[in-house]
C-alpha cells in the first residue's frame, strides 16, 4: 500500500507491525509504560516490573506495541530520541512477559529497524532468564 512505502521511506516501525495488530492504547497502557520508561535504567528491575506490568494489564498486544510509538510528555532532562527508546525498550519487554507479545516480538526480528534490535535483544534476554 502507498502508506506502507511511505512509511517505510520514513523508517518508521509502524509499517513493520501490521497496521490491523496496533490499537489506540488505552491511557493506563500509556501511563504505566511512561512510569516504566522514566525510571533509572536496570535490566533486571525493568524485566521485574514489565512482567508485574503485563499481569496488572491485560491489554492487547496491538495496545502495547500502539504505546511504544507515541511520545506523550517527554521528560525535560531527555531528548525525545532517548525518550522513544526508552519506551520501545519498556514495551519490548511488557510484550516478552506474555506469550502472545513474545510471538509477535519474534515475528518483529530481522525488520532491519528498531522493531528488529528490539525485538531481538529482549528475547535474548529472555531466553537467557528462562534457561537458568
Amino acid at each position: 500500500s502507498s502508506r506502507r512505502r511511505h512509511t517505510r521511506l520514513q523508517g518508521d516501525w509502524s509499517s513493520d507491525v501490521c497496521s490491523s495488530d496496533l490499537e489506540e492504547p488505552e491511557e493506563d497502557v500509556q501511563k504505566a509504560l511512561g512510569v516504566l520508561a522514566g525510571t533509572p535504567y536496570d535490566l533486571r528491575r525493568w524485566s521485574e516490573a514489565a512482567r508485574r506490568l503485563a499481569d496488572a494489564i491485560p491489554a492487547p498486544v496491538g495496545a502495547w506495541v500502539g504505546a511504544m510509538g507515541r511520545l506523550g510528555e517527554v521528560p525535560a532532562e531527555l531528548p525525545a530520541w532517548s525518550w522513544q527508546r526508552r519506551l520501545q525498550v519498556a514495551g519490548a519487554l511488557v510484550l516478552a512477559a506474555r506469550e502472545e507479545g513474545r510471538l509477535a516480538l519474534r515475528k518483529m526480528v530481522g525488520n532491519g529497524d528498531w522493531t528488529g534490535e528490539i525485538a531481538e535483544a529482549v528475547l535474548s534476554v529472555v531466553g537467557t532468564e528462562t534457561s537458568e
